[in-house]
Formats: C-alpha cells, structure tokens, sequence
C-alpha cells in the first residue's frame, strides 16, 4: 500500500510472514528513504496506513488496533 499527500509518500514495505514489517517515507520529490516504523513497534507487522495532515494511521497487526503517529 502506498499513500501520499504531495509532498511525502508513505509505503509499507518488507514482510513478517503475510504482513509488512515496516512503514517508510520519501520525499515526493525523491531523495532517501527512511523507516517510520518497524518491526520494534510491532512485532507481527502492519496491516494498513493513511495519513491526514497531522497524523500516520496504520493497523496493528499485533492486537488489530489502528493507532497514530504524528507526522
């Protein structure tokens, strides 16, 4: 899954089993990546991400819940 707002874009990348280990981001206009989120905040990986002005949303693969990181 990939999400932007035009200026970052955000994707869920390698895989624990079935799920994406990590959430990284770009700038949209390129330049090197980083990691967001790995596997230390979720050790079974992630399910979903959006995003909106302030936040990062993405699902728990670990209890199912949807949690937030500011952005």
């Amino acid at each position: 899954q990939i999400v932007t707002d035009g200026s970052a874009v955000y994707w869920l990348d390698g895989t624990v089993g079935q799920s994406p280990t990590s959430i990284r981001v770009v700038a949209a206009g390129g330049g090197a990546a980083s990691e967001v989120l790995g596997l230390a905040q979720s050790q079974n990986g992630y399910g979903a991400i959006g995003i909106d002005e302030l936040y990062l949303y993405y699902a728990d693969n670990d209890d199912g819940s949807i949690r937030s990181e500011p952005r």
